[in-house]
């Protein structure tokens, strides 16, 4: 349950993706990932941190830990998620961030940046980005043009100082949601007291989800649905697909994802609440 990009990549480097269903946190199900990498041969493992919410990393790590594997964090939605008090990202192999215009920390265009502990790792992928460059005019390996564009880089290093005001403002809009939805969708089940949630989105699950949608746009409230589609129901991961997935295609079939960011009034939640009320009340 996550954006195509994810797999994407696992594709594109010549690797077969292994489909692991989520709980209802919207993370992976780490039980099922454990069934997975005792009846498998895997070599990564790729946590979503998908709407802001960190998936269940301890439980991960030591699945990692126990069968020699890699981990690969999917970051793209949780610039400022923590667990623990430690920054997601900072966990596995890597971290890999998305700025894409509509994120938490978005750029004017597309961008995005890979962290990591290891110098190796990290020189890689200098090399990696810079059609492996090693030197001015010497290429050790066979790269790629992906460097940040120096005017992407300006606005994101001017919009990381509000990152955390940011955050705490979508903190307290889906505090005040959760105060006065609940009796008419299901709220997301992210009730840990350890974590920091970043609100990348704010998704709930919704009887009638498609009727409430067009209720909400409406009354000119932007919302909508992430995702659809689980991927293995995806034309191109088909191929993959290798279970009932049976959550995922719940939340894909249920979920729609209500206004969070960090500029919205309190009319504004108010009119996202009486816009959810009002289409329940009426049925």
């Amino acid at each position: 349950m996550t954006a195509a990009p994810t797999v994407e990549a696992v594709v594109r480097t010549g690797n077969i993706p292994v489909f692991c269903d989520v709980d209802r946190t919207c993370t992976i199900d780490t039980i099922e990932l454990e069934r997975l990498v005792e009846e498998d041969s895997i070599s990564a493992i790729i946590p979503v941190h998908l709407f802001g919410a960190p998936a269940y990393i301890s439980a991960i790590k030591r699945i990692a830990y126990e069968n020699d594997i890699s981990i690969i964090e999917d970051c793209a939605q949780a610039h400022g998620t923590k667990i623990r008090g430690t920054h997601v990202g900072t966990v596995g192999a890597a971290g890999c961030f998305s700025f894409y215009p509509g994120k938490n920390l978005g750029a004017f265009g597309d961008g995005g940046a890979i962290i990591t502990n290891s110098d190796a790792l990290a020189e890689k992928h200098r090399m990696l980005r810079d059609h492996g460059r090693s030197g001015k005019f010497d290429h050790a390996i066979v790269g790629r043009n992906s460097r940040l564009d120096g005017i992407q880089a300006a606005v994101l290093e001017v919009k990381l100082r509000h990152l955390d005001d940011w955050i705490a403002a979508r903190q307290a809009n889906a505090a005040y949601y959760n105060e006065f939805i609940g009796e008419w969708v299901m709220l997301p089940e992210w009730r840990n007291d350890s974590a920091r949630y970043a609100y990348h989105q704010y998704p709930v699950l919704a009887p009638q989800r498609d009727g409430l949608l067009a209720h909400l746009h409406s009354k000119g409230v932007e919302a909508g649905k992430h995702y659809p589609f689980a991927l293995p129901n995806l034309a191109p991961y088909k191929q993959y697909s290798d279970g009932n997935y049976i959550i995922a295609r719940l939340i894909a079939d249920n979920e729609i994802s209500l206004p969070v960011h960090e500029m919205l009034s309190y009319n504004d939640l108010n009119t996202v609440i009486l816009a959810v009320e009002s289409f329940y009340e009426r049925l």
